[in-house]
């Protein structure tokens, strides 16, 4: 390595760790402080960076593997189900802001080719920030996070036929149909190949190398899987980034790439911090203090624009209010790619030089801000829902007549995977649902199989009102925006106080801020997976199954009960925690042939033999709450019982059907 490439990479990393530190310390975006350290560093700062060609160089590897985790963790499932918002919505967008960009800047006086060409810069966003922001902050997985996500892809593919007109703008060359058809074949065989080879040929591959056992050759073998797709895509006039981004989605169906992503993720951590450095290494401070009022005036103008138009497009795909306006922050901003075409069209003598510097300045302005933005994004947003908006456009489209016969159901807030499970057992089991989503495409299809789900947002009250949250017994929330969880808790427990909430989670750490909020129940996945690993882990060392329900039932009680402790307890006597201490509730059938069929609750004696008291019985739909002693038990009733853990299972023998005799066959 040549020495000076050496220092200045020790600058890069020495600054990067003191405005790292400032930036944790006044919770500022990390990104923050990469562009303010590419700033300083340029050329037009303190000139300590000399290899500006080399560090670009490195800087693209950040791209290639934060495009590669990406893929990963959204899967080519996840990409199928957003084809809607990918073709739409990325239409809508890059289409709406190139006419706007173009209009605004020709009756500003630039000629017609500077523009177009800039029409077509304004209208990228930063793959690289968007999604980096996105990813720490849980939201990838979101309404908004999903829309940006796939407008960002839809962008992404539009940089090559962006780089073809370059020339064309530039008066250079004619139009060559055939050209433009032979790079479309290209293109598409290469994907086309590369999927196929991955279906086929990588699983086997990928599972032989497994089979040593060796670290150091299953982590080389990723980074040359993900370098040398990203390199096939390339060559034929396609993005690295795009390459990277197929690579991850190949990788995201096999059973390696949880793996492969936690191998690959300090290195992209490490290269995407020279690629921040890098973008603010191209901002002359020069310029922005000469043209203050133009580079700060476009900035908001451009932000603006592309904040209405991303609204615009999300709303014309019937998304609520709140998920277009959260998307519309997201993408204020110009890309990385456009700097690559604004090189190259100053190189062909579109831009002067002057404007490709002015140009630069908007575009790192823009996104100096989208961190700032996108952290204030939530109380903004939340603060302009307030002005009288149509209910429609806040809430999304939902259609249907409200069920104002349902009384006791369940709200099932989120149709995801978790969603889906419980209604599913809500319909096995008899008991009225209604469910609420913001994926159209998902309530189109759910309501032509007869199921009851409305398209909206949940944090809004009309769409909760809609579903009848006044009357129902259980809401489950199960979405993955944390913030939009926050909210649809806080909005259920106003206008129901009687309701029980659920709330399934990702992250431990989320649950004490939603018991404050109202939920009553929290669930954490990465709690509750713990769980699972450890029986699992003794199931295999032979422990009997009593001790590990006993350990499982401490674990929970430990953790849970931690949670409870957080808040004042205020005792109550619907708090039967209080008083009833290490006693259960369970509800058991009677089965057919059971000894309890025909007798009379005085007659099983369960709560003087056993001490359990049957609370109510469920008999058809018939509720019978506190049953007499002359009280009957039919097959197909539902036994609400309360007692110790360890003596219930004697009535599970009663209720249950007996054991059929051995015939010795």
């Amino acid at each position: 390595m040549d020495t000076p490439l050496f220092i200045d990479i020790l600058y890069i990393l020495f600054l990067s760790v003191l405005s790292l530190f400032v930036c944790n310390r006044l919770r500022l975006p990390s990104i923050v402080g990469f562009l303010v350290v590419g700033i300083l560093e340029g050329p037009s700062g303190l000139s300590l960076i000399y290899s500006v060609h080399e560090v670009d160089r490195i800087a693209e590897m950040g791209v290639v593997f934060l495009m590669f985790t990406i893929g990963i963790e959204f899967s080519l499932a996840s990409l199928v189900r957003i084809r809607r918002l990918f073709l739409l919505g990325g239409s809508i967008q890059t289409i709406g802001t190139f006419l706007a960009a173009w209009l605004i800047l020709s009756s500003a006086g630039l000629a017609p080719q500077q523009a177009f060409f800039l029409g077509m810069l304004i209208a990228l966003s930063s793959t690289a920030i968007v999604l980096r922001l996105l990813q720490q902050r849980g939201e990838i997985d979101t309404p908004h996070g999903r829309m940006a996500l796939a407008i960002l892809i839809y962008q992404d593919l539009l940089v090559i036929p962006m780089m073809l007109v370059v020339p064309f703008l530039a008066g250079n060359v004619v139009f060559d149909s055939r050209a433009a058809v032979w790079f479309a074949v290209k293109a598409l065989g290469c994907i086309a190949l590369v999927i196929a080879a991955a279906r086929w040929m990588l699983p086997g591959v990928l599972h032989q190398i497994s089979r040593t056992r060796d670290p150091e050759l299953f982590f080389i073998s990723i980074v040359f899987l993900v370098l040398a797709i990203a390199y096939i895509t390339y060559s034929v006039g396609l993005s690295l980034a795009f390459g990277a981004f197929l690579a991850g989605l190949i990788l995201s169906s096999s059973p390696y790439g949880q793996r492969a992503l936690g191998n690959i993720m300090p290195f992209r951590d490490l290269f995407m911090s020279f690629f921040f450095v890098s973008v603010g290494m191209l901002l002359s401070p020069d310029v922005l203090l000469a043209h203050p009022v133009t580079v700060v005036g476009g900035t908001i103008a451009l932000c603006c624009v592309k904040f209405l138009i991303v609204v615009g497009a999300a709303l014309l795909l019937n998304m609520p209010l709140r998920s277009a306006m959260l998307c519309g922050i997201a993408l204020v901003q110009v890309g990385e790619f456009s700097f690559v075409l604004a090189r190259t069209g100053l190189q062909a003598g579109i831009l002067s030089p002057e404007l490709f510097q002015r140009f630069l300045a908007v575009s790192i302005l823009s996104m100096l801000v989208t961190p700032l933005l996108i952290a204030a994004g939530e109380t903004a947003v939340r603060r302009a829902l307030l002005l009288p908006f149509p209910e429609r456009i806040k809430t999304g489209t939902f259609a249907g007549t409200p069920p104002a016969q349902l009384v006791d159901h369940v709200v099932i807030i989120g149709f995801g995977l978790g969603g889906r499970h419980i209604a599913d057992a809500a319909d096995a089991a008899h008991i009225p649902y209604v469910v609420i989503d913001t994926n159209p495409e998902t309530v189109r299809a759910e309501q032509a199989t007869g199921r009851r789900i409305y398209h909206g947002d949940a944090t809004c009250e009309p769409i909760l009102t809609h579903a009848g949250i006044q009357s129902a017994r259980i809401a489950v929330v199960a979405i993955s925006d944390p913030v939009g969880t926050n909210r649809v808790v806080e909005q259920v427990r106003l206008l129901n106080p009687r309701i029980h909430i659920i709330v399934r989670v990702r992250y431990f750490a989320q649950s004490e801020t939603l018991l404050r909020l109202g939920a009553d129940e929290v669930i954490p996945e990465e709690y509750e997976a713990s769980i699972e690993i450890f029986t699992r882990v003794l199931h295999k060392y032979l422990v009997p199954r009593e001790e590990i329900e006993a350990m499982v039932n401490s674990v929970r009680e430990r953790g849970y009960q931690m949670l409870r402790s957080a808040l004042p307890i205020k005792p109550a006597m619907h708090d039967l925690d209080l008083y009833l201490s290490g006693m259960e509730v369970r509800v058991m059938r009677v089965q057919e042939g059971s000894n309890a069929i025909g007798r009379t609750l005085a007659e099983l004696n369960l709560r003087k033999d056993y001490g359990i008291t049957v609370l109510a019985i469920n008999r058809q739909g018939e509720k019978i709450s506190l049953p007499d002693g002359d009280e009957r038990f039919a097959a197909g009733d539902n036994v609400v019982l309360l007692g110790m853990p360890d003596l219930l299972v004697f009535a599970d023998t009663i209720f249950s059907s007996p054991p059929k005799p051995d015939t010795g066959q």
